[in-house]
């Protein structure tokens, strides 16, 4: 049987989580590993929300904040973008940062670092 890496309940091992709707794939974590997993505040230790959603405000034309979340790729796209646009293209990491800090913890963890959703 596996578990979801998101949430922990059981899954089929395909397709989306009954539970909490998360891509299921790759690897099946068990419940053991998913409980162990050190937690603060209901969200998993290493969540980089606050550090990301403040350098995407801050310095999102530069994208510090897609190098935190290990986005290499997207980082550098974003910079191309703001030189080719001059500076205009960083409206698009300042939405992004709202995005980031108005998501509860639980949920940006889930969608950008578990599920590497990249953009918005």
């Amino acid at each position: 049987m596996a578990f979801c890496a998101s949430c922990g309940s059981a899954t089929n091992g395909t397709g989306f989580c009954g539970n909490c709707g998360a891509a299921i794939g790759g690897a099946p974590v068990t419940q053991m590993q998913y409980q162990n997993q050190p937690m603060a505040y209901g969200a998993p230790v290493d969540n980089k929300k606050v550090a990301a959603g403040v350098c995407a405000l801050l310095l999102g034309y530069l994208g510090i904040h897609k190098f935190i979340l290990g986005y290499k790729n997207e980082g550098i796209i974003q910079i191309v973008i703001t030189i080719f646009t001059c500076g205009i293209g960083g409206i698009i990491p300042f939405i992004e940062g709202i995005i980031y800090l108005t998501k509860s913890d639980q949920e940006f963890y889930n969608t950008y670092q578990v599920n590497r959703k990249p953009w918005f």
